[in-house]
């Protein structure tokens, strides 16, 4: 009863506000911090067919742990119609599949000694205003960290294999990867039942919707449903 009491006091006290703790402009603030400035390198990268485009590098010295977190988003507002479907397995097999000179052993090896791990997936940006033709969409890309004496120039190289190169001829790892995502998908909605079901609901508001449930709802679910038992079948 004591400390009934005692804890409904503490509760119906008046807060004192001196007791937070506050910045001062005047002294934990130094007037004179000198602003950190970059500078644009220019790169140039090819393409698979020779073709070269020249892109500009932001480089910005500032103190660190010297771990570099690279998140790379590609654009793929300009993918035509008939292959936009493909997207979500795209980014669902990117990283496992293998990239350039390496199968997908290596490269989880090469991976996880440079960059301590990629992961590769969708990402759309809500238009303002409604406009549907600024909605954003991509593929992300995002690594663990980048450190070490030549790891970052490595992570960039196997970063640059697993989007321009990936070994998407490997049949037998495509399918097994395939069949892999689609029994997560299919457990997903298990434990993410109630959210798919308001995701699939809510599709028919806007095109951001429509496009969100398209890429990561319901009909994905069953779209990878189908293609496992296509895989399947070619086995048979």
């Amino acid at each position: 009863m004591r400390f009934g009491t005692y804890e409904q006091a503490e509760q119906d006290a008046e807060l004192d506000p001196s007791c937070l703790p506050t910045l001062s402009p005047d002294t934990d603030i130094d007037p004179n911090i000198v602003p950190s400035l970059y500078t644009a390198v220019p790169i140039s990268v090819a393409d698979g067919g020779g073709a070269r485009a020249n892109m500009l590098l932001r480089r910005q010295a500032f103190d660190s742990n010297g771990v570099v977190y690279a998140n790379l988003r590609l654009e793929s507002r300009h993918v035509s119609p008939h292959l936009r479907p493909y997207l979500p397995l795209l980014s669902n097999v990117l990283g496992s599949v293998g990239a350039g000179e390496l199968d997908y052993r290596q490269q989880s090896l090469a991976v996880e000694r440079c960059c301590g791990g990629v992961s590769v997936s969708l990402s759309r940006t809500p238009p303002f205003f409604g406009d549907a033709t600024q909605i954003h969409e991509g593929l992300l890309l995002q690594t663990y960290g980048l450190a070490g004496p030549g790891h970052f120039e490595r992570g960039l190289e196997l970063l640059r294999d697993i989007v321009c190169a990936p070994r998407l001829d490997d049949v037998p790892r495509l399918r097994t990867l395939i069949g892999s995502i689609a029994q997560r998908k299919s457990g997903s909605l298990t434990r993410r039942g109630h959210s798919i079901a308001l995701s699939d609901a809510c599709a028919p508001i806007n095109a951001f919707n429509a496009g969100s449930n398209e890429n990561a709802g319901l009909p994905q679910v069953c779209e990878f449903a189908c293609t496992c038992a296509c895989a399947c079948a070619c086995v048979v």
